[in-house]
């Protein structure tokens, strides 16, 4: 079901090349995870994508954007980020022309058509084991957001549909897991490094419901020791921030 939401004003702006963004709420700002995922999903044409855990819209807005032909679902179970994310619609109307928003548990999305792609940046804790009860709250809805996810995965993607997702590197066996139980295949891995020296603590996923697919995995360090985006980083979002 489709939940009415209330739109809002917006104090400060983050201007991509192709639309902008409401940066206000501390908790769901832009961060540079979703566009690099956002940005490194492969060219193509699908038809239907979905957003899962869509946050503030960025990743909705940016699929919207790369595939002009496709129609984008956009899930999330908090008012406050659905609230948010309408407005972040509102912005760029164009866009927001081809985006529905749901407001559920994804658990209980019931899609009654294929996605040809899923994208997704999951609410995750990585590290030691949480040292008091907010950490784990959010260690446990990242590992009850994964498995929902992938038996979503599982049922409602395409035969030659893909699906799109960042997870921190130390939970990549959980990760593997979830994915056969739910029979879906790791096709790419990029694993990310802030820096040279810097240890890996996240990669980018590519699944795929076809069991055979050739697996692929790389690295991709994001910044130069000065702080400067990397070429191969650069190259990636070049077309999504304005410098």
């Amino acid at each position: 079901m489709t939940t009415r939401i209330l739109t809002g004003t917006c104090k400060h702006i983050f201007r991509f090349r192709p639309f902008r963004i409401c940066n206000d709420n501390a908790g769901l700002r832009v961060n540079t995870d979703s566009v690099l995922l956002g940005a490194w999903t492969p060219a193509g044409n699908p038809a239907r994508i979905l957003d899962a855990g869509t946050g503030n819209g960025l990743l909705a807005l940016m699929a919207a954007c790369k595939y002009p032909d496709a129609t984008v679902d956009a899930v999330d179970i908090a008012s406050r980020a659905l609230a948010l994310a309408r407005l972040n619609m509102d912005m760029n109307p164009a866009l927001a022309r081809r985006i529905r928003l749901f407001r559920t548990d994804l658990k209980m999305f019931q899609p009654d058509h294929l996605y040809d792609m899923i994208i997704s940046n999951p609410p995750y804790f990585d590290g030691t084991p949480p040292p008091d009860d907010l950490r784990r709250t959010a260690r446990q809805a990242g590992e009850s957001f994964i498995r929902a996810l992938f038996e979503l995965a599982g049922r409602h993607l395409s035969r030659d549909g893909k699906l799109y997702l960042l997870w921190p590197a130390g939970r990549r066996h959980e990760l593997l897991d979830t994915g056969y139980r739910n029979r879906l295949f790791p096709a790419a891995e990029i694993v990310l490094r802030d820096h040279p020296q810097a240890n890996v603590k996240r990669s980018l996923w590519e699944w795929t419901p076809r069991l055979g697919r050739h697996y692929r995995r790389e690295e991709l360090i994001l910044f130069r020791p000065d702080g400067q985006r990397t070429g191969a980083f650069d190259r990636l979002v070049k077309n999504w921030y304005l410098s």
